[in-house]
């Protein structure tokens, strides 16, 4: 098993050599580079054969970037995670008073 800080690192090489993509950013969108849902898979198979860990591909569409994913291997593998930014309570207001269709 890699070590858990080295997720960053794994998810990064994986998904710009599998995607073949030289300029991607962290936080760009795997679908909007015109990656399909298979595509994810393969990325997921590898990553996770990279690092011993598995994470519920559900879990990964959530948030289908490197920094996304880097997160979620990072917390399955035991590390730390970073902080995450917190909503602003008007926005979190502003959400739940949205009306529902």
């Amino acid at each position: 098993m890699a070590d858990p800080k080295d997720a960053a690192k794994v998810v990064k090489r994986i998904c710009i050599e599998t995607l073949d993509y030289e300029n991607f950013r962290d936080d760009e969108d795997f679908f909007s580079r015109g990656a399909s849902s298979l595509t994810i898979v393969d990325l997921q198979l590898k990553i996770e054969e990279s690092l011993g860990c598995k994470v519920a591909t559900s879990e990964l569409m959530l948030d289908p970037s490197i920094a996304g994913w880097s997160r979620i291997y990072r917390a399955a593998a035991g590390a730390p995670s970073a902080p995450q930014p917190r909503a602003h309570a008007h926005e979190v207001l502003q959400y739940s008073m949205e009306p529902k269709l």
